[in-house]
């Protein structure tokens, strides 16, 4: 059974070690690191755009740890984006910016690691 679970999170892991070209237009100096219960995120941001985003990484190793964790609550979930990827992390990121006035608008997965959340302030 294990190593059916395994097995099956190889691909997020190969995807960790993938090329970093998903970053784009986001500020490649580093990243903000966001912790949800065991897993770790890289967030980028890209708050001077004419489209204001963020993009949230996934670590392939955090991603296989994550299933001996438990499941997040649904108090945690984006409220709008339930379904989407890393939607817990985008909502600790907007939490941890001190940004209460901000509000995603929309999501987009554009990998196994890697979701787009773009927002608006005001």
């Amino acid at each position: 059974m294990t190593r059916i679970i395994l097995l099956s999170l190889l691909p997020a892991v190969l995807a960790g070690c993938a090329n970093l070209s998903e970053i784009g237009d986001y500020d490649k100096s580093g990243g903000q690191r966001v912790a949800v219960s065991c897993r770790t995120y890289t967030v980028y941001d890209r708050p001077g755009a004419q489209q204001p985003a963020f993009m949230v990484m996934a670590y392939g190793a955090s991603e296989l740890s994550a299933v001996f964790c438990r499941p997040d609550p649904p108090s945690r979930y984006l409220a709008g984006f339930e379904s989407v990827r890393y939607n817990v992390a985008a909502k600790r990121f907007l939490a941890d910016k001190k940004a209460p006035n901000c509000r995603v608008t929309k999501a987009t997965e554009l990998s196994l690691i890697h979701t787009e959340f773009e927002y608006r302030c005001g």
